[in-house]
């Protein structure tokens, strides 16, 4: 990126681009410092690295992954970067996901590289969006 504003094309295909899209307290909180087009990447890294190391992106239960719905939601916006990370016979959406998983996940989801977990979601809490109750 030269230009001095990233664009939609700038994140495209990055497992954290959804953060910028969906702004709700089930993700984490907008850095300290502002998002640069120079340091974008490796800060959107950092943010999704903190995403799946808290209880809202990520849960590591045994042999059990339960993870954010929005990986459910978005989960075809990575198969071409994130698929090929992850063996296996699994349909390629959630290959790509664990893939995300194995590039910016904790320690403890380690078993999403050999593509076996048992993979669930977590149920999204849309009563953070419900205005009528402020």
């Amino acid at each position: 990126m030269t230009s001095s504003t990233a664009s939609p094309a700038d994140v495209q295909g990055r497992p954290h681009a959804f953060r910028g899209e969906l702004c709700v307290s089930q993700l984490p909180p907008l850095a300290a410092t502002p998002y640069r087009p120079e340091t974008l990447g490796s800060q959107l890294d950092e943010a999704a690295r903190i995403y799946l190391a808290s209880p809202e992106g990520l849960r590591v239960d045994g042999e059990t992954l339960r993870m954010s719905s929005i990986f459910k939601w978005y989960g075809d916006d990575f198969i071409a970067q994130y698929s090929p990370l992850v063996p296996g016979g699994r349909d390629p959406k959630e290959r790509a996901i664990l893939g995300t998983i194995v590039r910016h996940g904790p320690a403890a989801a380690e078993r999403a590289r050999t593509g076996k977990p048992v993979v669930e979601y977590l149920d999204y809490d849309w009563s953070l969006n419900d205005t009528s109750r402020r």
